[in-house]
């Protein structure tokens, strides 16, 4: 029964550090694009400033360099790679219309000119 306990509290005190440690994330990377802004809009008129600036987010950016690079390549490759799926679906989907024109086309014995019987067995087509 104690290690229950145990085991639900430690489950807790988990959770509780997993959604913080998500929402740190988030908000850092909302003060890190705030800066990147103010560095881009504004004319910070102390040199010293914005050098301090430029730095800090130079390092965040190297920080989280990874993170950034997985962000660029899913950018870059998810559209090439949605429209691979979506051309082999619709290729699917043609070839699938043409097999169903195919079986609700006229029966064989229709489309069969002059004798309508088999050589082979003797007998009709059907």
């Amino acid at each position: 029964m104690l290690s229950l306990e145990i085991k639900y509290q430690i489950q807790q005190s988990t959770s509780t550090i997993f959604y913080l440690s998500r929402t740190q994330f988030a908000l850092y990377h909302l003060i890190h694009i705030w800066g990147f802004f103010l560095l881009l809009t504004n004319d910070i008129p102390s040199e010293a400033a914005r050098t301090f600036l430029t730095v800090i987010i130079l390092l965040s950016t190297y920080q989280y360099l990874e993170f950034y690079l997985i962000i660029v390549f899913l950018i870059v490759v998810l559209p090439f790679y949605g429209l691979k799926k979506l051309y082999a679906y619709l290729l699917i989907r043609i070839r699938i219309r043409q097999m169903e024109r195919i079986l609700k086309s006229e029966p064989l014995s229709d489309q069969i000119k002059g004798d309508r019987e088999c050589k082979i067995c003797l007998q009709d087509y059907v």
